[in-house]
C-alpha cells in the first residue's frame, strides 16, 4: 500500500493485488486522485470515508468481492472520469450515481446486475466508453442521453429487446451478443438508424480460433514477457516517483529548519540591538546629568571665588585707609612737634 505521484502529477492510493480485506481509511484524504484496489478478492466494501475524496477522478476496484456501490462516492461528481468496479458482486446500482456528471469511461462488467436505472443513465452525458456486459440484465434505461457514448458493450445479459438508443452521434461500436433479443437482425439494426457513425453492431459472438500449441505457448510466453516489463517498468515509475516525493519532503524540511534558524538569529540580533540602545540611553543621561553637576559646581566655585576677591579688596582699601590716616596723623604730629619748637624759639629771643 503505498502513496505516489504517477508522471501526470496525479497523487494516488494504490494498493493492488495486496491481499487487502479492506482499505486503509486513513489514506482517504481530500487531495487524492486516484484509487487503485484491484485485484483483492477478499476486499468486501468500499467505505463510506470515500467521500472526503472530492478531487478523486479515477477509480479502480475490479477484481474483487464488492457487493454496494456507496452513494458517497458522489462528493467527486465533478472530478471522477473513470470508475471501473467491473468483476464484482455488485446487484443494483443506487440512483445516486447519475449525479456523476463527468464519467468518460464506466465498466460494471461480471457484475450481478438486473437493470440500470433512467436516472443513472440520464446523468451520464459524458460517458464515452460503457461496459455493462456479463450481467444478468433482464432491461436497461433509456440511454438517449449519453450523446458522448463512443462504444457500449452489453454482451453476455438476458436482455430481450434492445434499449431506447435515440440519436447517439459518437456511437461507434456496440455489442449485443449473447442476450435473447427477439425480432431478427434487421429489427434490431433499425433501433440504430439514427447512429451515422455506427461502423460495428455485434449480434452474434464470434467462435474463437484454435491456435496449434506451439503458437499458442510462444504467444503466452511473448504476453507474459510484456507484462512482467510493463510491471517492471510500472514498479520503476512508483520508486522514482517515491523517492521523488521523500526528497521533495526533506528538501521542504530543510528549508523549513533554515528559516526557523533564520528567524531565532534575526530576533537574537533584535534583542541585542534593543539592549546597545538601551545602554546608548542610559550612558547619554548619565553623561548629562554629570555635566549638569559639572556646570553647578563651577558655577558655585565661581560664586565664591567673585566673593573672596570683594572682601579682599575691600581689606585692601580698608588697609589703605588705615595707611593714610596714620601718615595723616604722623604728619600733624610733626608739625605740631615743629610749631612747639619755633614758639620755644621766639620766646627766647623775646
Amino acid at each position: 500500500m503505498t502513496f505516489s505521484t504517477d508522471p501526470m502529477g496525479k497523487f494516488g492510493y494504490r494498493c493492488a493485488e495486496a491481499s487487502l480485506k479492506a482499505l486503509d481509511e486513513t489514506k482517504l484524504v481530500d487531495y487524492l486522485n486516484e484509487i487503485e484496489c484491484y485485484t483483492n478478492p477478499e476486499l468486501d466494501q468500499i467505505p463510506a470515508k470515500i467521500e472526503v475524496c472530492k478531487e478523486l477522478d479515477t477509480l479502480l476496484a475490479y477484481g474483487c468481492s464488492i457487493q454496494a456501490v456507496p452513494t458517497q462516492i458522489t462528493a467527486a461528481k465533478r472530478t471522477l472520469k473513470v470508475l471501473n468496479l467491473s468483476s464484482n458482486k455488485i446487484p443494483e446500482l443506487p440512483v445516486q450515481l447519475g449525479e456523476l456528471g463527468a464519467l468518460t469511461e464506466v465498466d460494471f462488467s461480471s457484475n450481478l446486475l438486473t437493470t440500470v436505472p433512467d436516472a443513472v443513465l440520464a446523468g451520464w452525458v459524458k460517458v464515452e466508453f460503457l461496459y455493462l456486459n456479463d450481467n444478468k440484465l433482464t432491461s436497461l434505461g433509456s440511454l438517449t442521453s449519453c450523446t458522448a457514448l463512443y462504444e457500449l458493450r452489453l454482451q453476455g445479459n438476458l436482455l430481450d429487446a434492445v434499449p431506447m438508443i435515440g440519436e447517439l452521434g459518437e456511437l461507434e461500436r456496440v455489442d449485443l451478443s449473447r442476450n435473447k433479443l427477439t425480432g431478427g437482425e434487421e429489427a434490431i439494426k433499425l433501433h440504430f438508424d439514427k447512429c451515422p457513425a455506427l461502423k460495428t453492431l455485434t449480434l452474434v459472438a464470434a467462435e474463437p480460433a484454435v491456435e496449434p500449441e506451439p503458437v499458442a505457448v510462444a504467444k503466452a510466453a511473448a504476453e507474459a514477457e510484456v507484462a512482467a516489463k510493463a510491471k517492471a517498468d510500472g514498479e520503476a515509475a512508483l520508486a522514482n516517483a517515491a523517492a521523488e516525493a521523500e526528497a521533495k519532503a526533506k528538501a521542504d524540511a530543510e528549508a523549513k529548519a533554515a528559516a526557523v534558524v533564520a528567524s531565532r538569529a534575526q530576533k537574537a540580533e533584535e534583542v541585542m540591538a534593543a539592549e546597545r540602545a538601551k545602554r546608548k540611553e542610559a550612558e547619554a543621561k548619565e553623561a548629562a546629568i554629570k555635566a549638569k553637576e559639572d556646570a553647578e559646581r563651577a558655577e558655585a566655585e565661581a560664586a565664591a571665588k567673585g566673593n573672596q576677591t570683594a572682601e579682599q579688596r575691600a581689606a585692601a582699601e580698608a588697609a589703605a585707609a588705615a595707611a593714610a590716616e596714620r601718615e595723616a596723623a604722623e604728619q600733624r604730629s610733626k608739625m605740631m612737634q615743629q610749631s612747639t619748637r619755633v614758639g620755644g624759639q621766639h620766646k627766647l629771643k623775646m
